[in-house]
């Protein structure tokens, strides 16, 4: 039998009502719960990303590779004016060692 067939003070549909209020409850409680755990996890996340931001150990070797690597990708990109420069600058000193040693 179902409230809809029964008076609508009888007990039967109080006690209907009453479990719908009790599972809303219920789901509201693990639905509370699991945004809690959420929120306490993405905190936690947080706070060890400002951690690893802020924290300054190993920055030295960082710095380095990444100046290395500007250096190669740079070297890569003016090879070919690079390659000029030094053969021009060699010349230079080839001269200039036969004007002093002659």
């Amino acid at each position: 039998m179902d409230c809809r067939d029964a008076t609508p003070h009888s007990a039967l549909c109080y006690r209907q009502r009453e479990d719908r209020v009790i599972i809303n409850l219920q789901y509201s409680y693990i639905k509370g719960e699991i945004e809690m755990k959420n929120m306490k996890m993405k905190k936690k996340w947080a706070k060890g990303a400002r951690t690893f931001w802020r924290s300054e150990a190993g920055i030295g070797t960082l710095e380095i590779v990444l100046i290395l690597a500007v250096l190669i990708i740079l070297a890569l990109v003016f090879k070919k004016w690079l390659i000029i420069l030094a053969n021009k600058l060699m010349g230079k000193v080839d001269v200039e060692a036969d004007k002093i040693f002659s």
